[in-house]
């Protein structure tokens, strides 16, 4: 590519990562850089609390945590929040969401880890985790949309059919 376009790798490696940022190429370790099918992506014109969307629904909401720890970020990661230089660790929570006590969603989220160093010490399963715990208010988004299958490992959190359809929202 730098050969055939005349630029530099650093300019072919940050318009691959922009190119995958957008959801037009995916990336599988140990294989490559691929091209993805098309996706419906929209900016959200509101931002919205699951915590507040089940209240307004008169549903109970609530969450099982599965996983909360701190990692690493990588390359891909960095640039999509946004992490300052040095400041690569995030927080990383997976998230079992409820209405009334029935499994609804499971969620994966990943916070810098220098907005909220103590998260994995808390109880993350009651409440709107950015709004009420933190304070938090992100001030724009994106979401992707895409239809997949179920794996074997969600179907049984979510209590549902292996190779069920699910909506895969990204954001």
């Amino acid at each position: 590519m730098c050969e055939k376009y005349g630029v530099s790798r650093i300019t072919a490696r940050q318009a691959i990562n922009s190119l995958v940022q957008e959801g037009y190429l995916y990336r599988k370790q140990g294989m490559g850089t691929f091209v993805t099918s098309p996706k419906l992506r929209r900016r959200l014109p509101r931002l919205y609390s699951f915590s507040e969307d089940m209240r307004e629904s008169r549903l109970e909401p609530g969450s099982q945590v599965l996983e909360q720890r701190v990692i690493e970020a990588d390359e891909e990661m960095a640039e999509v929040l946004k992490l300052p230089d040095g400041g690569q660790k995030v927080n990383k929570l997976i998230r079992v969401r409820l209405a009334n006590g029935e499994p609804v969603l499971l969620e994966e989220t990943f916070i810098p880890y220098y907005l909220s160093p103590d998260l994995v010490k808390e109880d993350l399963e009651q409440g709107s985790l950015l709004r009420e715990k933190h304070n938090l208010l992100p001030d724009h988004a994106y979401e992707t949309y895409e239809v997949g299958k179920i794996r074997k490992e969600e179907a049984k959190i979510l209590r549902c059919q292996v190779s069920s359809l699910l909506l895969l929202l990204k954001g």
